[in-house]
């Protein structure tokens, strides 16, 4: 009977050792297995903004045991092809990690007055729209569209109509003796006079924000940014020797005149290079 039980015992004893060796032995396998990650070469800092290059990228061999979930955060050494000529969103010291919020581009910001000929100026003018007039997101930054002003009372004489009358040539041709300085030339603009009144559309003008959107809806969504305000259009108007262009007077008229009420939009179809 107590053979028996030592022959259970030493079996038992027999199976622990030789699970707490296969133990042993998976833990010293998972050590010696390596995983490449991208890194910066010690020898080199990169600062915020700077492109990456691959000079500036070493692997850096991790065991597997100890990975963990480190592969949702940092890139693997086969994927560094793609980080290549990427900025970099805050200063990476020799022997760091590269992770993946070091590369995460910064949300766009309102830009304009770049690169304009001599004597011109940009600004930006908000425009509170009818928000049953469009989807705005179908509607990005860059996109052109026409603003369509219903009104009431009889058209301005300076409305192009394909013709003009001779007393408002006439009045014209006062201002410039009177001044010693030509009238602005009409708004580009087309009116249609209902039962109800006018209907005048005018632009085309560049949105440069929808609300405090300033890029794609997709791209503002990935953010995590909420959209607001995406009745009121930022749309880029110019200064031509500190004189604002015709239509922009245009439309600031006729929003005065409605109290900044009955404006549609109208988008123009998107230039094919662009997309």
């Amino acid at each position: 009977m107590k053979g028996i039980q030592g022959l259970i015992l030493a079996l038992g004893l027999g199976i622990a050792g030789a699970l707490f060796n296969w133990a042993y032995l998976h833990q010293k396998s998972l050590e010696q297995a390596m995983v490449l990650f991208v890194g910066i070469n010690p020898n080199v800092t990169v600062n915020a903004g700077d492109k990456l290059s691959e000079d500036h990228l070493v692997p850096v061999a991790i065991p597997a045991g100890s990975v963990g979930n480190l592969k949702d955060f940092a890139y693997l050494w086969e994927s560094r092809s793609s980080l290549v000529g990427r900025p970099v969103y805050r200063t990476l010291t020799g022997g760091s990690l590269v992770l993946r919020e070091d590369l995460k581009t910064p949300p766009p910001e309102l830009v304009f007055g770049e690169n304009l000929p001599p004597g011109e100026e940009e600004r930006v003018l908000w425009v509170p729209v009818a928000s049953n007039s469009f989807v705005p997101s179908l509607v990005s930054p860059g996109d052109m569209v026409d603003f369509v002003v219903s009104y009431g009372g009889p058209t301005p004489a300076y409305v192009s109509s394909g013709s003009s009358s001779s007393s408002s040539s006439s009045e014209e041709g006062s201002s410039e003796e009177e001044s010693g300085q030509p009238s602005p030339k009409p708004a580009p603009s087309s009116s249609i006079r209902t039962a109800k009144g006018n209907i005048e559309v005018l632009g085309p003008f560049k949105i440069l924000s929808l609300g405090n959107r300033l890029s794609s809806w997709e791209v503002w969504q990935a953010w995590g940014k909420q959209p607001a305000n995406e009745n009121v259009l930022g749309v880029s108007v110019r200064l031509k020797n500190g004189q604002l262009e015709p239509k922009a007077q245009r439309l600031i008229a006729l929003l005065q005149e409605t109290g900044f009420r009955n404006v549609t939009v109208m988008l123009r179809p998107r230039d094919k290079k662009s997309r």
